[in-house]
């Protein structure tokens, strides 16, 4: 979590100082973050002779949650810091870098949360319906 507090705060003041495209780089930073949870489910799904299958649906439950938890908040923090900028900037396009850099984060952010409802469905609860799942990992990530 320092990681984040120090992203978040470093944002921050970049915006306080009008360094919209200093910003929008921290805020790329996040897309690896959200790569390496994806990397991290891909590798405990293959992991198939090493790990049994309860260990293997134990350790993947523990990743989700972890990037369930980490989709929550980047869209927390992107509404807070998108909500705060101010309007004079927007109107004269300065902040578009920022807005740019988060919406790159969004779709990196989208893509996983499908990566996680994907492995949730078949490793996790293989029984439960499509359309209940996709609903409740949604309103989670909401």
């Amino acid at each position: 979590m320092e990681r984040e507090w120090a992203s978040k705060k470093l944002v921050c003041n970049l915006v306080k100082k009008e360094k919209y495209e200093l910003a929008g780089y921290v805020v790329l930073g996040e897309k690896v973050v959200f790569e390496m949870y994806s990397n991290w489910i891909s590798d405990t799904e293959s992991r198939t002779r090493d790990t049994s299958e309860d260990n293997r649906r134990r350790e993947l439950s523990y990743i989700i949650e972890m990037a369930k938890e980490e989709i929550r908040e980047h869209r927390k923090w992107q509404e807070e810091v998108l909500s705060s900028l101010p309007r004079k900037d927007d109107a004269l396009g300065l902040t578009g870098p920022l807005r740019l850099a988060f919406a790159d984060a969004s779709d990196a952010r989208k893509a996983l949360l499908q990566e996680v409802m994907v492995a949730h469905g078949k490793f996790i609860e293989p029984a439960c319906d499509a359309v209940c799942l996709q609903e409740s990992l949604q309103a989670s990530a909401l």
